[in-house]
């Protein structure tokens, strides 16, 4: 999965970044920039350019979730420089028992800070020399983050609370004009980003369906187009909440004419997607659940599977092409409807396709604003147009 972006492929701005990071010592580091500006990729080169100063240097990266794991030490791998090191790439769980248990680094590397209490972020201070941070206060999704029960930082915290020298992005690079001009309906505070203007912008597709059995075929109809059209592209079905995923799988085994899977759960009462993957596998789907240690993004990528995951678990990731179907007033969003809005809308590097059932989902409709739903096309018709 060819996710990192070299060096000498960065806008000015960035490289600016990175530079300044180079010279500053005895201070934490925040990148800041808003999604699509290449934070977690700056993160990586910073490291990288620590390392090089520092060969024998004690260092980890830490994120929030195995998904992002799974993606940043693929990143790492694809630093030429960085080749022969073993750099530990750590959920915060894992680094916070290595904390407890008086784990101690020359420099961490955080990503997603938003996401994270203050309490720990100042123990991950304690825990090292050098510390640089990357996030965006936009994307902070969780109102108490699992397992610290404690809420995520407030921009104010971290800055009273660590004194960071704030570095801050103001390109978007991953974004389509579109769907960035889409983000700045809701959040304003993205009015003064600019978008790439090298990118080529695609329209975010919204269609409207009369009934959820039409939506889903015509969904899975021009996402496996897709997939089969653009074999070293990803493509990634993203949904509100598991029982979504569960109804969207079994609804794409019936199409196939396959039997639905029946749920089998761990041992703590969860779906284990692992089997669920094997199922698909053994009936020939092109799709693989992602998240909470299940799946993997270097397999779907390699062997060229859909990726379908919660907006949740979509955190930090980024994709070629991005459908979000079910999109429907009844969609269940506990918490934080805007900001996780905003992660699953941004998650698309070139195309962004949305449906629904009915009615749209109402935190959708100030994003969405300008934009005239099409209505599905009836299975009869001969409308084999390729979307993206």
């Amino acid at each position: 999965m060819k996710w990192m972006i070299t060096e000498d492929k960065l806008g000015a701005d960035q490289k600016e970044v990175i530079n300044e990071v180079g010279k500053i010592e005895g201070k934490p580091i925040w990148i800041k920039g808003h999604a699509g500006s290449g934070k977690s990729v700056l993160l990586l080169h910073s490291l990288k350019d620590y390392l090089i100063r520092n060969p024998a240097a004690n260092v980890c990266v830490v994120v929030f979730t195995n998904a992002l794991v799974d993606l940043l030490s693929t990143g790492l791998k694809q630093i030429p420089a960085l080749q022969n090191k073993h750099i530990p790439v750590l959920t915060i769980y894992k680094l916070k028992k290595r904390i407890d248990n008086n784990g101690r680094f020359d420099a961490i590397f955080c990503d997603e800070v938003q996401d994270l209490p203050i309490d720990f972020i100042k123990s991950i201070r304690a825990a090292c020399k050098h510390l640089i941070i990357a996030g965006d206060a936009e994307q902070s999704i969780y109102n108490s983050v699992p397992v610290f029960n404690s809420p995520p930082a407030k921009l104010v915290d971290i800055q009273q609370g660590i004194s960071p020298i704030e570095k801050n992005l103001g390109i978007i690079y991953r974004l389509t004009e579109s769907i960035l001009n889409a983000l700045k309906k809701v959040f304003p505070v993205m009015l003064a980003d600019k978008p790439n203007i090298a990118k080529e912008d695609t329209q975010i597709k919204l269609y409207e369906a009369e009934d959820i059995d039409s939506e889903i075929r015509f969904c899975w109809k021009e996402i496996k187009q897709t997939n089969s059209l653009r074999t070293s592209e990803v493509s990634a079905i993203l949904l509100s909440e598991h029982e979504s995923i569960l109804e969207f799988v079994n609804a794409i085994l019936e199409i196939e004419g396959k039997s639905k899977w029946n749920r089998v759960d761990d041992n703590y009462g969860k779906t284990n997607y692992t089997i669920l993957n094997t199922y698909l596998d053994s009936n020939d789907l092109p799709l693989m659940y992602i998240g909470n240690n299940h799946g993997s993004l270097v397999e779907a990528d390699a062997e060229n599977k859909i990726v379908i995951m919660t907006y949740h678990s979509s955190k930090g990731l980024d994709f070629d092409y991005v459908y979000l179907p079910m999109a429907n007033d009844d969609m269940y969003i506990n918490s934080n409807e805007n900001s996780l809005l905003l992660v699953a809308l941004s998650r698309s590097k070139s195309g962004l396709f949305i449906s629904y059932t009915g009615s749209l989902y109402s935190g959708l409709e100030p994003f969405l604003e300008g934009i005239e739903p099409m209505a599905i096309p009836d299975e009869t018709s001969n409308d084999d147009e390729i979307l993206f």
